[in-house]
């Protein structure tokens, strides 16, 4: 189960795997390179959703070829393909950027790779979410994310290799 929502709606009472997108909590540390405003975005309005679709196609391309940013992606979706409860860490809906970066981000792991997530704004909502079923919604979700994943290995592979074998 994938979940999104405020620091203060973890449930205390069910196994979930925390991460933090976008919440200022400091209690759960940021996913690395997700927080991120593209520099040739900075200036626009959101006139008409300019932004928001401008923003959506950059973010994602960018998730995909950004080395820390797909790594923390790949902790989110290996967390769900184990079979963990996830919770990502959402900042507030009243301001404009947060509000888009968290949209554009579950959007993102929607299209691609077709799974089912949840927002709740306090505990009391998880009582209104079916916990039963697969997180993808589709085998092409899950073949995708296998392709992914494998590509990510190979890429991880090739970087300890140029750094003389060793982890990082």
């Amino acid at each position: 189960m994938l979940v999104f929502g405020p620091f203060s709606a973890i449930p205390g009472d069910e196994e979930f795997v925390v991460y933090n997108l976008s919440s200022p909590t400091e209690y759960v540390p940021r996913l690395p390179g997700l927080f991120v405003i593209p520099e040739h975005l900075r200036g626009l309005n959101d006139v008409d959703g300019q932004f928001e679709k401008a923003f959506d196609l950059w973010y994602y391309n960018y998730i995909l070829a950004d080395p820390i940013a797909c790594t923390s992606l790949m902790n989110i979706l290996n967390s769900l393909y184990n079979g963990c409860n996830v919770y990502v860490c959402i900042g507030n809906y009243s301001d404009g950027f947060i509000n888009i970066l968290n949209e554009s981000f579950m959007k993102m792991i929607q299209a691609r790779y077709d799974i089912k997530y949840h927002i709740v704004n306090e505990i009391n909502d998880f009582q209104y979410i079916r916990k039963d079923g697969c997180d993808f919604g589709s085998v092409q979700g899950i073949t995708v994310f296998d392709n992914d994943r494998k590509q990510f290995r190979q890429f991880l592979e090739e970087e300890r290799l140029l750094h003389g074998g060793l982890d990082f």
